[in-house]
């Protein structure tokens, strides 16, 4: 069947990756959705609205995926393939490949989602990263922290959304945050790793970095501040963009990105990396070669009028891109969260939701449902984005919506 559309492969999706299905209709693009449809990030009714073509296959094999790309392929040519969900990068990678479609490598597709293969990496090349030690075993992680140190962070090498990100100050702390780290399993489906990475612990503000890369050249789009929870978790509970900071400081965290993208070896995507600017100068934490989420994409476009899920969109089809700034205003995201318990009650929804400067006002709860201690991202139970004129007005209307919203529980 011949089409004058160019296509798009979709290979799942998180929940704000509904956005990139409907952009790839916007630009007028035939798109295949795979998905394992047994999950939560199972496609919605609505996005199957922007869906031409949808299979049902497991997406955790990576046999049963490239055998339905070849079947497929015979007919239809597949112009670009791409996923909005970090579990199936390496995968991506792989199929462009058999493809012959723009992305990155196999290789950079396994050290951006395996942790310990990226910090691997980024130490071969000279990246600015924390110490880190690999372990599968109590007594081994016993033997890394008498070189890390206390305090350090323990985290699984394939998982994301803060998964069992567990800080720990002594051992005591250490043996019992290793005891939830390993009853840890990752969503849908994937598959759980036996290796864990031990890293020192790095003091300093979060942010993360946005950009994008074409045949190798890195464009940075925006630095967004980050706001993270505290105890030995690491939530994200806010962010902002731009994130305002001295010349000085701000080159050596791009020159820092930069270094860390071309290690990895990331030549044709959009980029998220977590920073930690440390009293010695910024550390790579991590760099996904992916959308990031918490929808950050969404503050880029409040604040800059840049889309960066359609520029993702367009990397992967080897169109070219574009990171010009329609605008220089803010954006701020906060999450809500609550005391353990059932919700007895919700109240301000309605007048927070017509105040000016409001974007969105979302909760994934409900009075009657429970609210479980905040551990990792999933903890959240919604999220208020504001705009403004800058990042001061942006976060003031935030903090105004923050202490307005009235979930209580018991």
């Amino acid at each position: 069947m011949q089409r004058q559309s160019k296509v798009l492969l979709i290979i799942e999706k998180n929940p704000s990756g509904s956005y990139g299905i409907q952009m790839a209709k916007r630009m007028g693009l035939y798109v295949i959705f795979f998905t394992n449809n047994r999950y939560s990030n199972r496609p919605s009714e609505e996005d199957k609205r922007y869906i031409d073509e949808l299979f049902e296959v497991d997406t955790n094999s990576d046999d049963d995926v490239m055998h339905l790309v070849e079947k497929i392929s015979v007919k239809t040519k597949i112009d670009a393939v791409i996923t909005f969900m970090e579990y199936y990068v390496p995968l991506v990678a792989k199929v462009a490949q058999y493809l012959g479609v723009n992305g990155n490598s196999v290789e950079c597709g396994i050290c951006t989602h395996d942790k310990y293969e990226m910090r691997n990496k980024l130490y071969q090349n000279g990246a600015s990263i924390p110490q880190y030690f690999m372990f599968d075993s109590l007594e081994s992680l016993l033997e890394g922290v008498k070189v890390i140190g206390y305090p350090n962070v323990i985290k699984p090498i394939n998982m994301a959304a803060s998964r069992a990100v567990l800080k720990s100050y002594n051992e005591e702390e250490l043996v019992t945050n290793y005891k939830q780290l390993i009853q840890e399993n990752p969503p849908y489906g994937v598959r759980k790793e036996t290796r864990y990475l031990l890293e020192e612990y790095v003091d300093g503000q979060e942010i993360s970095v946005e950009a994008a890369v074409e045949n190798g050249k890195v464009s940075i789009i925006a630095l967004t501040k980050k706001y993270v929870s505290g105890g030995k978790h690491f939530v994200e509970m806010g962010h902002t963009v731009p994130y305002n900071v001295d010349e000085k400081t701000r080159m050596e965290i791009e020159r820092c990105v930069v270094e860390g993208i071309r290690a990895l070896g990331i030549t044709n995507s959009i980029t998220h990396s977590e920073i930690k600017i440390s009293p010695k100068g910024p550390k790579i934490i991590e760099i996904a070669s992916r959308l990031g989420g918490d929808h950050i994409p969404d503050l880029v476009n409040y604040a800059y009028g840049i889309d960066m899920w359609k520029m993702a969109i367009e990397i992967a089809l080897g169109e070219k891109t574009s990171c010009n700034r329609l605008r220089n205003e803010a954006a701020s995201i906060v999450f809500l969260s609550a005391n353990p318990g059932k919700i007895i009650r919700i109240e301000n929804k309605d007048v927070i939701k017509k105040k000016v400067g409001i974007k969105l006002l979302h909760l994934d709860c409900s009075v009657g449902d429970r609210v479980e201690s905040l551990e990792n991202s999933l903890s959240r139970i919604g999220e208020i984005i504001t705009v403004g004129k800058n990042c001061e007005e942006a976060e003031e209307l935030s903090s105004w919506a923050l202490n307005n919203i009235i979930i209580e529980t018991r």
